[in-house]
């Protein structure tokens, strides 16, 4: 009986350890590639960083850069009321407006003219434009009310033309006329507003003419009080402000003449408080 017994006990325990043996084995097959796989890993990661930090990356070449246009030049009127310009910003304005026509420094001229002294204004302005004007050269035409017979020079009619901006002073706008345009273009009747559009008025001096044609290219014009009076036709010669809106100008209230007709499209009044 007993031995009976230990061979069967024996019979079993071959028989477990035949059943163990392919668990073993399968345990130890799955943990060994678990382990390759993590070192496979390892080394793919591994190879990866030195990669990237041992290689500079691809060139590209930069894009060339885009040419910048040209500011599109237009017919510009620029007109101030009148008054100091301590802080420079009233030119500064005016400046931003005036673009040289090629690629080189605009040119910019300070037409005194309608000045009583008109040396002391124009030295007096150009260092003012100077100063703001860094990239644009300033220079004065000594185009003088007392001179009419200068305004058909070759030399101050040249250099009209060819400005890119031109700047009138304040004063009397009478005198600006008087030497533009002595003789006018029609009738000098106060209070006549039917009149042709700027470009298409017959000039009465070279330096009108160049004037015109200067604006027509895309030029600048500009002016402050008188200087920007003038520009209208009609043009306000004087007259205080309550007795233009009181009396009008066939009551006297105001005087109007021919002017510039560089805006004609209204009066031009400066200096309204006074």
């Amino acid at each position: 009986m007993v031995a009976g017994q230990s061979k069967r006990v024996g019979i079993a325990a071959a028989s477990h350890a035949a059943e163990g043996l392919p668990r073993t084995a399968t345990h130890a097959l799955r943990q060994g590639l678990l382990n390759l796989t993590s070192c496979l890993l390892f080394i793919f990661f591994a190879c990866a960083a030195l990669g990237c930090a041992g290689s500079s990356p691809p060139h590209t070449q930069a894009p060339a850069p885009t040419p910048t246009a040209p500011p599109q030049r237009t017919p510009t009127l620029f007109i101030a009321g009148g008054g100091a310009d301590a802080d420079g910003r009233l030119a500064s304005a005016f400046l931003s407006h005036v673009h040289a026509r090629g690629e080189g420094p605009a040119q910019l001229f300070i037409i005194p003219t309608a000045s009583g002294v008109p040396v002391e204004s124009g030295q007096g302005a150009a260092p003012d434009f100077r100063a703001i004007a860094t990239r644009h050269t300033v220079g004065v035409i000594p185009l003088h009310a007392d001179q009419p017979v200068r305004a058909n020079d070759a030399g101050f009619t040249d250099q009209i033309l060819n400005a890119d901006g031109l700047w009138f002073t304040g004063g009397d706008q009478s005198r600006i006329t008087h030497v533009f345009r002595p003789n006018g273009t029609r009738p000098g009747v106060p209070g006549n507003v039917h009149i042709a559009g700027p470009l298409e008025v017959n000039a009465s001096t070279s330096v009108d003419s160049a004037l015109r044609n200067m604006l027509e290219a895309g030029g600048t014009v500009g002016g402050t009080s008188a200087g920007a009076a003038a520009m209208s036709d009609p043009m306000i010669t004087g007259g205080r402000s309550e007795q233009a809106l009181l009396v009008g100008v066939e009551g006297g209230g105001v005087g109007v003449a021919e002017g510039l007709g560089l805006f004609p499209h209204a009066l031009i009044d400066q200096h309204f408080f006074e």
